[in-house]
C-alpha cells in the first residue's frame, strides 16, 4: 500500500517488473553482478515462472541474493519472496503517503489503509514488530512519530501509550490522538497552502473569541500551534499563534505577502490572495505547520450514522444547521485595501468584497478537468469532459442582489465557509442508555440538549463565498 508503482509491479510480475532491466541490460550483466541484499527474509519463499533464472544463496547471514541469467536460456523456475524487506527495495523513495496520488488499483483508500493499520496495531500486539515495519514503509510512520515526540516535548504533553503510536485513519494529514489531545501535522498541499491554512484557522478562532460567538463551544479548544522544522538531522518546534511573521518561514519559504504587516499576515485575505495566484509549489520542504487541540467528546458521525433513526438524524441536522449559521454570521476580518486581482474576467463593476472570490472561482473553473482527474478515477472521464458545461460562463453571475431593510437592492457580504463539512468532521455525543435522541419518556429537556450537542472539527480549509 506504499505510494508508487514499482513494488506493486514486482509483486505481480516478479523481477521482470524491475525498471531499467530490459533485455539489453540483462545481456550486459553476467550472472552474479545484480543482487539485492537483505537480512530479514523470514516468510516462505514462493516460486514464480519468469524470464531467466534467479538462484538463492544458502548463506545464513545473507538469506538470499538474486542474479539474472542470460536471456537466451530456457524458462526456468525463479526463486522469489514477498518478504517485506525484499519488496521495500523497490519503493520509490520520493513518494509520500500524504502528498502523493493514491494508486487507483489499491483495494482500499488512504484513510482506510491507515485505519486498518491502526486497528491491527491495537488488536494484534504480538505482530507489532511487523506492523510497525509495514507502517514505516507505507505511511512513513517513523518520520511522523518523531515529529509527534518533538511537539509533545515542546508543549509538555503526555507520552503516547503503545496503542497511540500510529496516526488515525481520518483526514488528509498525519493526526495522532494522545490521551485527550489531538496532534495534527499539516503535510498536504505544500508549505504555502498549509501555512495559510493554519494562519487563517488561528485568525478565525481569534474572531470567535472577540465577538463572543456561541460556536466557540462547539469546536475544539486550541492548546498549541506552530511549525516543525527539520534541519541537520534533527526536528525542532517553533511555536506560533498566527500573529506576526515567523522567521523560520522567511528562511525556508520567502513568501511575498500583501498583508505582511497585518496582525495575521497568513490570515484570510492573504490566503485568498495566495489562492488567486495559483502558483504550483514543491511540497517537500523541511517544515510543517502543526496544531494541538483538546479532543472533543463523542464519536464522528461516520461511525454512528447507521445506528441512528431518521428522527435522530433530523435532530442532529438541526443542531448542525444552528452551528453552520453561527459560522456564516461571523464577521470577516478587516481588510484595509484589498489588492485588485489580475484577472481579465473580473469586472470593475463587481463588488470589491467579491472580486477575490470571483477570481478564485474563475481559476478553479479553468482547472476543473485536471482537478477532477486527480481524484484517482472516481469521476468517469465522460463526465469530466462535460464538467465545464455545468458551470456558468460568467462566474460573477453567481453573486446576487438582495433587498435590504429599506427595500433597496444591495450586494451581500461574503460569509465564512468551512469547506469540509463531511461525516468525519462532525462529532456527536450520544448516551445509548438514555434511549433515542427523541425519546421524551427516557430523557428530560436537559438530557436532550446534551444529546443534541455536536462538535465541528478541522477548520484548515476555511474560505469565503
Amino acid at each position: 500500500m506504499a505510494p508508487g508503482h514499482c513494488h506493486k509491479g514486482v509483486c505481480r510480475a516478479g523481477l521482470l517488473a524491475v525498471p531499467g532491466k530490459s533485455v539489453g541490460d540483462m545481456e550486459n550483466h553476467p550472472p552474479g553482478t545484480i543482487t539485492w541484499n537483505h537480512n530479514d527474509m523470514t516468510s516462505t519463499e514462493e516460486r514464480l515462472k519468469g524470464l531467466g533464472s534467479v538462484t538463492a544463496s544458502n548463506s545464513e547471514s545473507q538469506c538470499s541474493s538474486f542474479e539474472f541469467s542470460d536471456v537466451d536460456k530456457s524458462l526456468e523456475n525463479q526463486v522469489f519472496s514477498y518478504d517485506i524487506g525484499f519488496l521495500s527495495q523497490f519503493l520509490e523513495k520520493e513518494k509520500d503517503h500524504y502528498t502523493s496520488v493514491w494508486s487507483p488499483t489499491n483495494p482500499i483508500g488512504q484513510r482506510e489503509a491507515r485505519e486498518w493499520l491502526r486497528r491491527l496495531w491495537v488488536l494484534k500486539p504480538e505482530l507489532r514488530g511487523l506492523i510497525w515495519k509495514g507502517a514505516c514503509l507505507a505511511i512513513n510512520v517513523d518520520k511522523w512519530y518523531a515529529c509527534l515526540e518533538e511537539i509533545r516535548a515542546c508543549h509538555s504533553l503526555p507520552a503516547p501509550s503503545e496503542d497511540e503510536k500510529l496516526p488515525v485513519g481520518t483526514g488528509s494529514n498525519p493526526v495522532f490522538i494522545v490521551s485527550d489531545n489531538v496532534i495534527k501535522i499539516n503535510a498536504e498541499g505544500g508549505l504555502g497552502y498549509s501555512a495559510h491554512g493554519l494562519g487563517t484557522e488561528l485568525e478565525f478562532y481569534d474572531l470567535l473569541r472577540k465577538v463572543g460567538s456561541p460556536l466557540i463551544n462547539h469546536i475544539p479548544e486550541i492548546i498549541a500551534s506552530g511549525f516543525l522544522v527539520y534541519e541537520d538531522g534533527v526536528y525542532r518546534t517553533v511555536p506560533w499563534n498566527g500573529k506576526g511573521m515567523p522567521d523560520v518561514l522567511a528562511k525556508y519559504y520567502p513568501l511575498e505577502l500583501s498583508y505582511a504587516n497585518s496582525c495575521f499576515p497568513l490570515g484570510l485575505w492573504s490566503k485568498q490572495q495566495f489562492g488567486m495566484d495559483g502558483s504550483a509549489e514543491s511540497s517537500n520542504r523541511p517544515i510543517w505547520p502543526y496544531m494541538v487541540t483538546r479532543k472533543c467528546k463523542g464519536d464522528i458521525f461516520a461511525h454512528v450514522r447507521d445506528t441512528l433513526s431518521k428522527a435522530d438524524l433530523l435532530n442532529l441536522a438541526s443542531s448542525l444547521g444552528v452551528q453552520m449559521r453561527n459560522i456564516h454570521l461571523l464577521p470577516l476580518p478587516h481588510g484595509e485595501s484589498l489588492p485588485e486581482p489580475e484577472d481579465n474576467n473580473v469586472k470593475d463593476s463587481d463588488p470589491p468584497e467579491w472580486k477575490q472570490v470571483i477570481s478564485t472561482l474563475n481559476r478553479r473553473k479553468n482547472n476543473i478537468k485536471k482537478h477532477l482527474a486527480n481524484w484517482g478515477g472516481t469521476v468517469p472521464t465522460v463526465l469530466i469532459e462535460k464538467a465545464e458545461e455545468y458551470l456558468p460562463p460568467d462566474m460573477s453571475s453567481l453573486i446576487k442582489l438582495v433587498k435590504d431593510d429599506d427595500g433597496d437592492s444591495v450586494y451581500t457580504f461574503p460569509s465564512w465557509i468551512h469547506s469540509d463539512i463531511m461525516d468525519d468532521n462532525i462529532l456527536t455525543q450520544r448516551a445509548p442508555e438514555m434511549g433515542s435522541l427523541t425519546d421524551t419518556k427516557s430523557t428530560g429537556d436537559g438530557d436532550l440538549e446534551k444529546l443534541n450537542e455536536i462538535h465541528i472539527i478541522d477548520f484548515s480549509d476555511l474560505s469565503i463565498g
